[in-house]
């Protein structure tokens, strides 16, 4: 929904609620915490948030409601490293979350779980426990505009799902243990038009059989900007690890190929021609 943020009706027009239609609540000019106004929410209803620092763990189970910031980099959730989620979304569909950032917190920043419907924009993640920007078991999902950084596992990941009928695009995932993760996934899923640097290890579809729907199969990856991953300095889980020791093992092997191929052909570029006439 793009329409001007003044243009919704606020929640104490009380008119337009008892007709049942959407309406506006502000944090923390009509409550207090986010948390709150998530509670006091309809489906429809748009919840917006002005600039601050809000240590609160956000749990929505309300349908189509959408939890807006008005600055992404001055609406902070910080969990100080003592909370799991910044916003939690459980099995409600339609649940959009827009334009704020989430740090410090012992799970993920930005989680949706048992959701058919879903949208994370202009998001930003950082130093997460676990994830930074999160779908699991969740289907027909868009992120965009989005920034996870700092997380053991990967800055993005969406998994156990099938189709999972999501679009992942431009946005850039940076010093994680991986850039993309998505575990059992597949199915009109797209991951295009994003960047993925400075990770252990970029874009890793994967199959395993701790999760549901194995293997992960029928993955879009196009036009995305993937370098100078690799990095053995970032926060990691075991599995980062070992994917990236397995690039080491791939990419290492390929770069060698590579300068080969290329003092070959420098080598040839630099034999003298011969000019017609010449034997």
């Amino acid at each position: 929904d793009h329409r001007d943020l003044h243009s919704f009706p606020t929640r104490r027009s009380s008119d337009l609620a008892a007709r049942g239609k959407p309406v506006t609540i502000r944090v923390p000019a009509d409550s207090k915490t986010i948390q709150g106004a998530v509670d006091q929410a309809k489906p429809g209803d748009l919840v917006l948030v002005s600039p601050g620092v809000y240590h609160e763990a956000v749990v929505v189970t309300t349908d189509r409601i959408v939890l807006r910031g008005l600055d992404r980099n001055k609406v902070i959730l910080d969990g100080r490293y003592q909370l799991e989620n910044g916003v939690k979304v459980i099995d409600a569909n339609g649940v959009a979350v827009e334009n704020m950032t989430a740090r410090r917190y012992e799970r993920n920043g930005f989680f949706w779980t048992g959701a058919k419907g879903y949208r994370g924009s202009y998001l930003t993640s950082t130093r997460t426990g676990d994830y930074g920007i999160y779908a699991f078991d969740s289907v027909d999902g868009w992120f965009d505009h989005d920034y996870g950084s700092g997380s053991p596992d990967a800055g993005f990941y969406i998994g156990q799902c099938y189709p999972c009928n999501a679009v992942l695009t431009q946005s850039i995932s940076e010093y994680n243990g991986l850039g993309y993760s998505g575990t059992n996934a597949g199915g009109n899923l797209v991951i295009t038009d994003s960047i993925w640097r400075h990770n252990r290890a970029g874009i890793v579809p994967n199959s395993e059989d701790g999760e549901a729907n194995p293997p992960e199969h029928e993955t879009t990856v196009i036009g995305n900007l993937v370098y100078d991953n690799n990095n053995g300095q970032t926060p990691s889980i075991d599995a980062a690890k070992l994917a990236h020791l397995r690039a080491h093992h791939v990419v290492e092997p390929l770069q060698r190929a590579f300068d080969l191929v290329l003092r070959v052909v420098r080598a040839t570029e630099q034999r003298p021609r011969l000019r017609g006439g010449d034997h």
